[in-house]
């Protein structure tokens, strides 16, 4: 690798970074073919959402937090909605349900927090702010993130 060998670029100091979990396990080997074992476990390669973990995890571990969040599956999300929106006495329903995680979703994506979407944004008559305001307090209170918060909350940290 030209940054290690020619340029003598510590290995601690390189990050490349992939979106697939596949594409990130190809350059790890990659590597493996051309540096020593001890020069590859410097180097830093991951896919985007790792990273997050990672950066996430050390920025909570360096508040003493108590445990390290974990990652909620698409059912658990699901779930945090369906309590979320029987607290608000508002309807709930596989379809319903997957339209608002949808759009929850498509916000963390653009980086946009509950307060930054005002009041317009609505479906079914439910003010998707205030359900993704509460989404975000049921998650935090159980110690969770679901897959977006991954960039999302990076993103945020690092601004």
């Amino acid at each position: 690798m030209h940054l290690v060998r020619e340029l003598k670029v510590p290995p601690e100091n390189i990050l490349a970074v992939t979106f697939t979990n596949r594409a990130a396990r190809e350059m790890r080997e990659r590597l493996r073919a051309l540096l020593s074992a001890e020069q590859v476990a410097g180097v830093t390669a991951c896919t985007f959402h790792a990273l997050g973990y990672s950066i996430l995890s050390a920025e909570h571990a360096a508040t003493k937090k108590q445990e390290t969040p974990v990652v909620y599956t698409p059912d658990d999300c699901a779930r945090v909605l369906r309590r979320v929106l029987n607290v608000m006495k508002r309807p709930t329903g596989a379809r319903l349900e997957q339209q608002i995680l949808e759009a929850v979703s498509d916000a963390k994506q653009n980086i946009l927090a509950p307060e930054e979407l005002g009041d317009q944004w609505i479906i079914d008559d439910i003010n998707l702010a205030e359900v993704y305001r509460r989404y975000q307090e049921a998650l935090e209170a159980a110690l969770a993130l679901d897959y977006d918060d991954l960039i999302f909350k990076t993103v945020k940290l690092l601004e």
